[in-house]
This record gives structure tokens, sequence and C-alpha cells, in this order.
């Protein structure tokens, strides 16, 4: 009896959640809706209001009327490959590392960092005790040959012909050991072999030299000698003598005058550039061997038309703009981009300056579509 009280109890108590649901909640109502006339009418009311009214998927939706609105601007005319920017370094018109023809001890020295020596000057002097005296022997051996040879020559005892012809190649002989050992003593001195401006010094006395041992730099400066890489599309207009200007981080914002001195005669097959070398006048000596230099050729340079880089559009098939026709009408052009700055490209195209360009709104633009011009451009 009590186990049926608390059954019925129990459905009871879910007979009134489940109206409750029902009444209670949006989904629900819905359902105590469903199969209503009333229910159905307004809800196809609301959908179609929604749907008129170009809400969201409406048919409407993102295409207002009219043709499109679009900004344009306008051709005007660029040079490209009219000048050039190249980085080369510089070295002395004449170099020459100076180095001793002997071993042996520097036992003088007679030039200092910054001197100017003339080709011949004596810069320094190794220890020459045992030329010396090569030199002193050669010298009485050829004095005795030679008095022996004209003793043979004058006496009027009975004398070979044999023995007078050993007497002079004897002479001859002693002649050639003497000029031997002044020759030798002579390279004792380490001689300035041309002109130039010495640098660092690199012995000092007392030092024991070989002749592999540097003594000092002389670099004739009285020009630079610049060498730089060229691409290939400039080799053409490339000719010994045509000028140029360059420019050095050691002398901001001041330009030296130059010319090219010289062309390579072959192509890097790598890197697809040509090694020149261009001549700077240095007459004043501000300039040394090292330095970097930004080097500027100039050209004559081709004309192209000039864009604003938003004009230029990529598909499949390559670049293009969009130009305005007659009526303002879409035209689609297509070209080549020849150079790219920050605020132009030099597109190659069948444009001339005062063609209008859309810049934006090129999205729903078609070929021979009517557009819009706001702005700039507007009813040109």
């Amino acid at each position: 009896m009590q186990i049926g009280k608390q059954l019925a109890l129990s459905l009871a108590v879910l007979v009134i959640g489940g109206a409750a649901a029902v009444f209670l909640t949006p989904q629900g109502a819905q359902l105590a809706g469903f199969g209503s006339g009333k229910a159905m009418s307004a809800g196809g009311q609301g959908e179609g209001k929604g749907r008129g009214q170009g809400g969201p998927g409406g048919p409407g939706a993102g295409r207002p009327d009219g043709p499109p609105l679009v900004l344009v601007s306008t051709v005007s005319t660029g040079t490209a490959n009219d000048r050039l920017n190249a980085i080369g370094t510089g070295q002395a018109l004449n170099s020459v590392t100076v180095m001793p023809q002997g071993s042996g001890v520097i036992q003088e020295l007679f030039v200092k960092p910054g001197d100017m020596v003339k080709a011949g000057q004596v810069l320094a002097r190794l220890d020459s005790e045992a030329e010396i005296l090569a030199r002193d022997k050669a010298a009485v051996t050829l004095k005795g040959s030679l008095e022996t040879k004209k003793t043979y020559e004058g006496s009027a005892a009975s004398i070979t012909r044999l023995q007078q012809f050993t007497a002079g190649v004897t002479a001859e002989e002693a002649q050639l050991e003497l000029s031997i050992a002044e020759n030798n003593l002579k390279r004792r001195e380490i001689v300035a072999p041309a002109d130039g401006a010495a640098g660092i010094v690199q012995v000092s006395l007392g030092a024991y030299v070989t002749p592999s041992t540097p003594i000092v730099v002389l670099d004739d400066r009285s020009a630079l000698m610049v060498d730089f890489y060229v691409p290939e599309h400039f080799l053409a207009a490339l000719k010994p003598g045509m000028p140029l200007e360059a420019t050095t981080i050691a002398f901001a914002g001041e330009s030296f005058t130059g010319e090219i001195a010289a062309v390579d005669n072959q192509l890097d097959p790598v890197s697809r550039t040509i090694r020149v070398r261009a001549r700077i006048d240095n007459k004043e000596d501000r300039l040394r061997g090292g330095m970097s230099f930004v080097v500027t050729l100039r050209f004559p340079g081709e004309d192209y038309p000039a864009l604003d880089p938003l004009a230029v559009q990529w598909d499949g098939d390559g670049s293009f703009v969009w130009r305005l026709a007659e009526g303002d009408k879409a035209e689609q052009v297509r070209g080549t981009v020849i150079q790219r700055d920050a605020d132009r490209v030099l597109f190659k195209a069948d444009l001339k300056p005062g063609d209008r360009v859309v810049t934006e709104g090129v999205q729903r633009l078609r070929p021979g579509m009517p557009v819009k011009v706001s702005g700039p451009g507007a009813g040109a």
C-alpha cells in the first residue's frame, strides 16, 4: 500500500515537471505551437521580413546597386637603368713591399713612416764586413793579374803565346771577381724600387732579416684604383674613360671624381657580373688604400610608364593594370615590371602619360565594366 502511494506521487511529479518544461522554456513554447497555423503564419512573416531587409544571406547581401567605386592615379614617365651604385675597395696606384736581397743584421735605418721616397733611395743597410773584405781581396788579385799581364806583354824575354794568353785570361777573371764582390756589397743596401709614401717600418736597428722579411710598404697614392663589379646588363655601356663619382664613409658628404680605367675581359659565370677598375684622383693625398667606396655610374637610361605600386595586379598570366577608358570603363592592360621603387613602379606596357589606372577597388572589376571614380581623377 505504501509502495503504491510512492509510485503515484512520483508519476504526478513527472507530469507536473513535463508541463512546466513545455510552457516555461522557449523550446517548449515552440513545441506547444507546433502545428498551429497562427504560429506558422507568424514565423513565415518574420523570415520574410528578414530577407526583405537584406539580412545575412539575403539576395542583396554584399551587392550594392550601381557601378563599383574606385580610386585612380595618373600615369607619368620614369627612367630606368640611368645609374648604377656599386661597392668597391681602393688600392694605391702602385704598392711595393720592400724586402732585403740578402740575410743579415740591420745596421742603419734611413726611413720613417710617412716619408716620401724616390726610386733608388737607400732605406736601410745591412752589416757588410765580409763583403767589404771580399771586395778588397778581389781588387788586390786584379791588380796582381794586370801587372803580370803587362809584364808579359812588354818583356823582351822569351814568353810563349800561351803564357801571354793565360795572363790575359787571369786578369779578366780577377776583374769579374771584383765586379761580383762589389755587387754583393751593394746588395747589402736596401733600396727603394719605386717612388711612394713609406708606411710603418716593420723592422728596427739590430734586427736580423732574411730575403723574405718585409721592411716597409711604399704606396704611390697620387691616384687610387677601385675594383668593383657591374651586372651584365650594363656591359655595352661600359667604356674606359667613362666618368664616375665615388663616396666613402671616411669623408661623409663629399664626392670624389674619377673615371673607368679598365674593364675585365671575362664575366663571372656564377654572378653574371664583370670586374671594372676605376681610377680616382688623389692629388691632395687624402685617400688611402683599403678604403671602401660607393661608386656611382650614370647612363642615359630608358623611359617607361611610372605607376602607383597599388595599381599593379597579378594573376596566373602575369602582371596587369586596370586602365579607365572613355566613359570610365575598366580596361585590362598587361605588362612587365621593369623597376620597383618605394613610391613607384616602372611598368612596360601600352600606357601613356596621363592615363588613369585603378589603385583601389579592383576586386570586382571586369573588362568593359563601368565604374564610379572617387576623389582625384573623377571625371577626367
